[in-house]
């Protein structure tokens, strides 16, 4: 008999954060025909823009430090344009 396992590894946070935002998008896609649930849409696009940067992010991670240096700081830039994308495109913070 098998024993599972209840650690936590990269591997298994990218699949979760994918299949969540994957459901989330299916849900905004859903909510966003409803015009009443406007807000909801909103926060649940937010939540799903995260989770696939995580996703996105912690997938690239080994490949880039792989590459080198170099290309190691230039993830790390893209991943924090990346963040300020999110948080200023959703509109979570004001740009004026």
């Amino acid at each position: 008999m098998s024993k599972k396992s209840n650690v936590i590894t990269k591997s298994s946070i990218v699949s979760i954060c994918s299949f969540v935002a994957l459901i989330l998008a299916g849900i905004i896609w859903v909510i966003v025909w409803i015009p009443a649930l406007g807000g909801v849409a909103a926060v649940l696009n937010f939540l799903k823009d995260i989770l696939l940067l995580v996703a996105v992010a912690l997938a690239a991670h080994n490949y880039a430090k792989k590459l080198g240096t170099a290309w190691y700081v230039i993830y790390w830039i893209i991943v924090v344009i990346a963040i300020i994308g999110i948080l200023f495109g959703s509109g979570w913070i004001p740009l004026s």
